[in-house]
């Protein structure tokens, strides 16, 4: 909080530009920090100057010295709704925020404890799901790259007619996959056959994926594979993921069609990051489930493990049930695994018999407690 600290004390922010690795990266940080700042709406803008030498730099901050809470926690939920984060987390932080006052006696530096919360925030939401966005689009050039299917169908799925879906089978004779020579036959390439069925799947995808509707997407997903269109709607699906990764249909399609490509890695780390993501999201159990069962038939193993982690199956009767027989199913009756989880289901069963129990006795209670107070009215 040193930045915010020079700028609400109306201090020149300095900092050293030199080949020392150190301090080009307190140069890096120093103006990052302004940049956060200036996403949380606490300053305008700001410009970099030269003090004497090239090594020297001299940060002036448009800052603004009457913000108020509402401004900056308005600022962060735009923020927090442009990159895709549930309404539930979304609620959650800013009642934190709401909760965080202004001016606190831990410091003599107004709002710095607010700030300090509305920034942590910022950036924890940051660092979950930027670095997976751009771990994205180094996988999906990655995937273009050694593609074996014509490189027109996954050009024309993302940059020409977005609402039409090719078929697996195009051909457009005019790229180094459709001829590995470069002696194409044709002046241009080839314009593709659509489906009507097809492209109507192209026509609702965006719609579907604002919600998980797992019936839509299974049916979705079916008629992709059937029709053999798998290569230009899976390149729509993670282009779409490069700018909002941070979507359980999203990463549900992609689990199930890169599993359909015999991408076996990339399939567990889209179900994976949906699983935990529904699970944080506080999705229905059902819809949780469908990222668990799509990846236990690629590794039973490593799906069950994730089940072990998600509160959504721990903390609930349901879940637990559901633990249980795939523990057996997978490792068997005798495994400490299912032994495990049996105590934790009896333990689970005691402890809601126990707080039944003692409604119970508080609804006795108040019951009594009412009867004596109706014999008193009585008797006066």
């Amino acid at each position: 909080m040193e930045i915010y600290r020079l700028l609400e004390n109306r201090e020149k922010i300095r900092s050293t530009r030199q080949k020392d690795d150190d301090a080009e990266t307190r140069h890096n940080v120093t103006e990052l920090t302004l940049y956060r700042l200036q996403q949380l709406g606490l300053i305008d803008g700001y410009t970099m100057s030269y003090e004497g030498s090239l090594k020297n730099v001299v940060f002036e901050a448009e800052y603004n010295q009457n913000w108020t809470a509402a401004e900056v926690i308005g600022n962060l939920k735009n923020f927090l709704i442009r990159y895709n984060a549930s309404m539930d987390y979304i609620n959650e932080v800013v009642s934190r925020l709401q909760d965080t006052p202004v001016s606190s006696q831990d410091s003599d530096v107004r709002g710095e404890h607010f700030v300090s919360e509305a920034v942590k925030i910022l950036l924890e939401h940051i660092y979950n799901t930027i670095p997976k966005m751009r771990y994205q689009m180094l996988e999906n050039e990655r995937l273009y790259a050694k593609s074996q299917k014509c490189r027109r169908i996954i050009l024309r799925s993302i940059f020409d007619n977005v609402e039409r879906a090719i078929s697996d089978n195009y051909r457009c004779e005019f790229c180094d996959v459709c001829e590995p020579t470069l002696r194409f036959p044709h002046n241009r390439a080839e314009v593709p056959l659509y489906e009507i069925e097809l492209d109507e799947i192209a026509r609702q995808l965006p719609k579907m994926l604002e919600s998980f509707d797992i019936n839509k997407l299974r049916s979705a997903a079916k008629k992709i594979i059937d029709k053999q269109a798998v290569t230009g709607i899976f390149a729509q699906v993670t282009f779409y993921l490069e700018q909002r990764y941070n979507n359980p249909a999203a990463l549900y399609l992609a689990g199930v069609l890169s599993k359909h490509r015999n991408e076996r890695a990339e399939a567990l780390r889209y179900l994976r990051d949906g699983f935990e993501l529904a699970n944080q999201w506080r999705l229905k159990l059902d819809s949780i489930k469908q990222f668990y069962l799509e990846a236990a038939t690629l590794d039973a193993n490593e799906a069950f493990s994730w089940l072990l982690h998600a509160d959504s199956f721990l903390r609930s009767s349901e879940g637990c049930e559901f633990l249980l027989e795939e523990a057996f199913r997978i490792f068997g009756e005798e495994s400490l695994e299912y032994q495990n989880l049996t105590a934790l289901w009896m333990l689970q069963k005691y402890n809601k018999s126990i707080k039944i129990h003692e409604d119970i006795l508080q609804r006795v209670n108040r019951f009594k407690t009412l009867k004596v107070r109706l014999c008193q009215v009585q008797m006066t």
